[in-house]
């Protein structure tokens, strides 16, 4: 009897056991490559959105469960931690660098040694540029861990330059909380040349008292920076690196000269340049100034009240706004994005200047998303008076007549493109297909015929507004 139920016993000891050790996250294999590491996680990042036994969403941030994670290190998820908590409102996903979730994702190798080793992973979505991560692993107790995830392509001008400028500014601001000086050049001596290091320290050994930091070519630390379009030579570039402060939307210029070295791009040298005068912006560069320094913004532009000192605004709009944001019980959506999440960028699509007052149409990174910016002249610049969001009929009514219209031509010119014999208007995103088909009939049985009409105008004259 006592045999038995000490076997009965050792069977339960070994069921719990096995049970146990079952529930525990499966250990990478040791043999995995940085590549494979990071391809694995982003696999069950992504997939882990979708629940396809109960057909229901996840999010694996609010959830936790990214802290279970076989593929990431104990100091990468407490930085996590921080960052969700640190959150008041919006945010944005620390693993993707992004608010949006990719529809797929590619993997490239970097660098590899004993330590550490880096890839690239190039987050997708249709219709928009790659948008790049750089993801640093150092070898575990069971292989390779993710360690550190940063936005940008170190094989890029943008991504070198970001990168480096992004591991540097946030170098100095823990600097000050800690209270402790630190090399964040050296910190950061991956993305620059040594030539820039000497440089750097040759400025610093002429400073007696003060001075000002020779990288970012002032005295204070900016809140955001922005990236303008490389212009590449060779193995040499230059872009324009513009630095948001905090209070001030207007931002300061840079020039960054980069070497390329070995297939990389490297900081070699920082120069000053001037700011262009806001007084002298046409329409189309106000609304893209203005956007560059919100997508930019440090934090929430709307919660920090911040578009309120913008000089691209006029009052009456910082009123409207104001008065919008007070109405919002819960939730709402960014009267300036027409949306509830920030998009990576947006872009001037055209301008039409309705019967001299300047209508222009933006989008904006997400699929098929789209407004029209209003401005109006005060003084002797223009100020964005009104945004249009494309939820209503009249919403979209005009962003396909500006657009319509804004790429016909100019009339004060008299340069014109005929958007009927082009066929342009196949790919406006403003019509059905079944209405498109009903144009294309209708343009077609005009051939038959002497005269014709233009069908979305009724006329065969050209709008001076609209």
């Amino acid at each position: 009897m006592f045999t038995r139920r000490f076997y009965l016993l050792f069977l339960l000891s070994l069921g719990l056991m096995l049970f146990f050790v079952g529930c525990q996250p499966e250990a990478a294999p040791v043999e995995m490559s940085p590549v494979e590491i990071t391809e694995s996680f982003y696999d069950w990042y992504l997939d882990y959105s979708w629940d396809a036994e109960t057909e229901t969403r996840r999010n694996p941030l609010s959830d936790g469960a990214y802290r279970d994670s076989i593929y990431l290190t104990g100091g990468l998820i407490s930085q996590v931690d921080e960052v969700l908590a640190s959150f008041d409102k919006g945010g944005f996903d620390p693993f993707l660098m992004a608010q949006d979730t990719p529809e797929s994702f590619t993997v490239e190798a970097y660098s590899e040694s004993a330590a550490e080793a880096s890839t690239i992973v190039h987050a997708l979505w249709s219709g928009s540029p790659s948008h790049d991560l750089m993801v640093d692993l150092v070898p575990g107790a069971n292989g390779w861990q993710i360690n550190r995830i940063r936005q940008g392509n170190p094989l890029t001008v943008e991504g070198a330059t970001r990168l480096f400028f992004d591991s540097y500014i946030a170098c100095v601001r823990q600097t000050f909380v800690d209270g402790a000086a630190e090399d964040c050049l050296a910190a950061a001596d991956s993305f620059v040349t040594p030539a820039f290091v000497a440089q750097v320290e040759e400025i610093k050994a002429d400073f007696d008292k003060g001075g000002y930091d020779p990288v970012l070519l002032a005295q204070d630390v900016p809140m955001g920076i922005a990236l303008e379009t490389a212009i590449i030579a060779d193995d040499r570039a230059t872009i324009v690196l513009q630095r948001y402060w905090g209070g001030n939307p207007i931002p300061t210029p840079m020039q960054v000269h980069l070497r390329r070295i070995e297939e990389r791009w490297l900081v070699d040298e920082v120069s000053s340049m001037k700011a262009a005068a806001t007084e002298s912006l046409e329409p189309h560069a106000v609304v893209d100034a203005f956007y560059r320094w919100y997508l930019s913004y440090g934090g929430n532009p709307l919660a920090d009240d911040a578009y309120e000192q913008s000089p691209y605004l006029t009052m009456d709009l910082m009123g409207h706004v104001a008065e919008l944001m007070a109405s919002f019980d819960r939730g709402g959506y960014d009267p300036f994005l027409c949306a509830q999440d920030r998009p990576e960028h947006i872009a001037v699509e055209t301008v039409f200047m309705n019967d001299q007052t300047p209508l222009v149409l933006v989008a904006s990174s997400f699929d098929d998303h789209f407004w029209t910016v209003n401005l109006r002249q005060v003084g002797d610049r223009w100020q964005i008076s009104n945004v249009t969001c494309t939820v209503t009929p009249e919403g979209v009514a005009q962003a396909f007549y500006t657009w319509y219209l804004g790429n016909m031509g100019d009339r004060t010119s008299g340069e014109f493109r005929n958007l009927m014999v082009e066929r342009a208007y196949r790919g406006s995103p403003f019509l059905s297909q079944a209405y498109v088909a009903e144009i294309d009939e209708l343009l077609a049985s005009f051939a038959n015929q002497p005269g014709g009409y233009d069908p979305f105008l009724q006329a065969q004259d050209i709008p001076w507004a609209f």
